[in-house]
């Protein structure tokens, strides 16, 4: 009896090719410094269970260049994704956009001292010498009467060797060993590495601790950072649902029902701006009363503090008392100017 070849297996043969043809430019992609065919073929058998032959890379490879995607390959073997991302000289900017840029590039000046800076400074140079003389103009035009306060600049820079190597721990999914300047000195963490944060002209990397909880390390307190070999598998962890809870970055304390009264002349400052997603404002005759569900600690505290003597905590009483408990250390610190005798 003759074989009849099945046409549904050999479109899920197709299904299967370009399966397996996606996942290696997503290795590409996540490997910006490039694999070679071997890597790339141990990456499929490890993380998808793909067994291919490296003849069949290569192919895989072709296909992907063929479809548009250039691939750099050097001289030791290693193959990676081209830049592809150019600027069409066909492209022109509205004043509005030209405003949009403008703010953008003021925005990152707070990034100055970090390792982003300079990559940062040379996207929008780059940018810029693309745009033409009447873009050019438009800029001046707009440092003339628009203008942006910075937010604070990172005071300590994190060494580009940390950077890009947490970078790429969290993207290729690897077990990362820093050495950590905590309260007390200790050996080096191994932590499952989830995601990089910017907050606070600072950056920090999200991470599974040893102990099973995920923390919040400073990228300046990292003196050093090694990949490892161990694979780490996130478990549909969330930055954002990570970090909902605070006023900052701080995860220390309990989430509770905070209520402020704020009186004029803040009131307004207060209520045209969004410190958190849950908050809620109730306009009242001399003033506002703001509402947050946040998590209550120093951080929060601090924030209330530098309110001034325009905001009054209604509740709960526990951030009153520590409220007052830091307004008093400041009192029992200050000291006291000796006036000059004039000659």
């Amino acid at each position: 009896m003759n074989k009849v070849k099945c046409p549904i297996r050999r479109t899920m043969a197709r299904g299967d090719t370009l399966h397996r043809t996606l996942r290696v430019m997503r290795l590409l992609e996540l490997n910006p410094r490039g694999l070679s065919v071997r890597e790339i073929a141990d990456r499929l058998k490890q993380d998808e269970g793909i067994e291919i032959h490296t003849k069949t890379v290569r192919r895989d490879l072709e296909v992907i260049e063929q479809s548009g995607f250039p691939i750099d390959h050097s001289d030791d073997g290693v193959f990676k994704l081209a830049p592809i991302a150019k600027i069409s000289k066909a492209i022109a900017f509205s004043y509005e956009e030209l405003l949009a840029l403008y703010l953008a590039r003021e925005t990152f000046e707070s990034q100055r001292g970090s390792p982003l800076y300079n990559n940062l400074r040379t996207f929008f140079s780059r940018l810029e010498e693309v745009l033409g003389p009447k873009a050019h103009e438009g800029l001046r035009e707009l440092k003339r009467h628009v203008g942006i306060k910075p937010e604070p600049s990172w005071a300590a820079g994190v060494p580009a060797e940390v950077m890009e190597t947490v970078h790429q721990a969290c993207a290729e999914g690897h077990m990362l060993s820093i050495e950590y300047r905590g309260k007390e000195p200790g050996p080096a963490r191994i932590v499952g590495p989830e995601a990089i944060y910017f907050a606070d002209a600072g950056a920090y990397l999200v991470a599974l601790d040893s102990d099973g909880i995920h923390k919040l390390f400073a990228l300046g307190r990292i003196r050093s950072a090694t990949m490892l070999t161990e694979h780490y598998v996130s478990k549909n962890f969330s930055v954002t649902e990570f970090l909902r809870d605070g006023i900052g970055v701080l995860r220390l304390g309990e989430v509770e029902d905070i209520v402020i009264h704020v009186r004029e002349p803040i009131a307004s400052y207060i209520s045209e701006r969004r410190w958190h997603e849950s908050q809620s404002i109730t306009r009242q005759p001399d003033g506002i009363e703001l509402r947050l569900r946040v998590r209550l600690n120093d951080e929060l505290a601090r924030w209330v503090l530098g309110l001034g003597p325009s905001a009054e905590v209604v509740r709960p009483s526990a951030l009153t008392d520590r409220v007052c408990e830091m307004a008093s250390e400041i009192v029992a610190r200050k000291t006291p100017h000796k006036s000059k005798k004039t000659a």
